[in-house]
């Protein structure tokens, strides 16, 4: 009967702490969804009071990509809440880092425009707020100039026009290294008239040193964590943090030693 009494107590338990995984799912994401300009730091305190290191890594990770993929054009203001919570847990930082990057890397290998766009809106952000390091963005540029077609250059330009001010600030000889390959096969005349456009655009753009594309960041510099994460490494996106665990003693001890200090 102990025996009996003891197996419906742990599967009670566990049951439970499922509950209170999904329900922290649902409130994270309906945080994420209400950030806007005028919030993002009372909602990254908000997220902050959850157990968001662990159990809520993965979670978290996903509903801002999921946001921001439905809302690129408030991607300054994802990128900003991301800079909030990547200066009290790098770790969530990281993450999101690494599954914005593999995002834009399967995008490319899809030849899906539209999610390269999207996706490359968030990394210029995340680079802007130097969440993310800027050797992300030039392997960005360099994937974009490999065999360029119109829809990659064009890409390309959108990129480079909301994080080329930073780019020139921090890489300024790698990207003229990289633009300068733009301009090499834009001179040999062998791409279609669009691209050509589109490459005369991106040069011009370059030579008024990307002047709309400086963005307010959260902290400076020497005060965030900046994450080096390449596309020419192999890159884990720890896709088993998405998934509720039934080991409940490891979830409580979690819940104990991974709240942040402070919000």
């Amino acid at each position: 009967m102990d025996s009996m009494q003891s197996v419906v107590t742990l599967d009670e338990n566990i049951a439970l702490t499922e509950s209170e995984w999904l329900s922290m799912k649902k409130r994270i994401g309906n945080l994420v969804e209400k950030a806007n300009a005028s919030n993002f730091e009372s909602v990254a305190g908000r997220i902050l009071s959850e157990n968001i290191l662990i159990t809520g890594r993965g979670l978290f990770c996903q509903a801002v990509i999921k946001t921001q993929s439905k809302s690129p054009e408030s991607s300054n203001v994802y990128a900003a809440l991301v800079a909030l919570i990547n200066s009290e847990l790098p770790q969530v930082g990281h993450l999101l880092v690494k599954r914005a990057a593999l995002q834009f890397n399967t995008a490319h290998n899809r030849r899906d425009k539209k999610r390269m766009l999207t996706t490359s809106t968030f990394l210029a952000q995340l680079v802007n707020q130097r969440v993310a390091h800027e050797i992300l963005a030039l392997d960005v540029l360099l994937l974009l100039s490999v065999n360029p077609s119109s829809d990659k250059v064009e890409v390309a330009m959108s990129f480079c026009r909301q994080c080329g001010h930073l780019l020139l600030d921090v890489a300024p000889q790698k990207l003229k290294e990289i633009l300068a390959e733009f301009s090499s096969l834009l001179r040999k005349g062998e791409l279609e008239k669009r691209t050509c456009f589109l490459i005369a655009r991106l040069l011009a753009a370059y030579k008024q040193k990307f002047r709309d594309s400086a963005t307010a960041r959260v902290f400076e510099a020497e005060d965030q964590v900046t994450h080096y994460v390449s596309l020419l490494q192999d890159i884990d996106s720890e896709t088993s943090l998405d998934r509720f665990h039934t080991n409940s003693d490891a979830y409580e001890e979690d819940e104990v030693t991974s709240k942040p200090s402070s919000c």
